[in-house]
């Protein structure tokens, strides 16, 4: 009887909406997009890792041959690798 009172029918096996379905669905969707990377991001990614790592070892390079008082002598591959990535600048000295 409380039931009546309350609106609610009688049957409680009633499975999902259509609206209900979709929104699940939309949600799983989201959730898989923001933990499954694009193959394009995670590339992009290794590729600021490596260049990052490039830089890293000509700075520890540099600043080991400062502190010996050794002459840096540019490695001719390296530096073409620097000035076609863009990290040659005045401001990142090539060794």
């Amino acid at each position: 009887m409380i039931s009546m009172k309350l609106g609610v029918s009688p049957q409680t096996n009633r499975g999902l909406t259509l609206l209900e379905f979709l929104v699940v669905v939309a949600v799983l969707v989201v959730l898989f997009a923001m933990f499954i990377p694009d193959h394009h991001v995670r590339q992009k990614a290794e590729q600021i890792n490596c260049l990052n790592n490039l830089k890293q070892t000509g700075l520890a390079y540099r600043i080991w041959a400062e502190d010996n008082s050794v002459q840096c002598v540019p490695n001719s591959s390296l530096v073409t690798l620097l000035q076609q990535t863009g990290l040659a600048t005045n401001r990142l000295a090539i060794p």
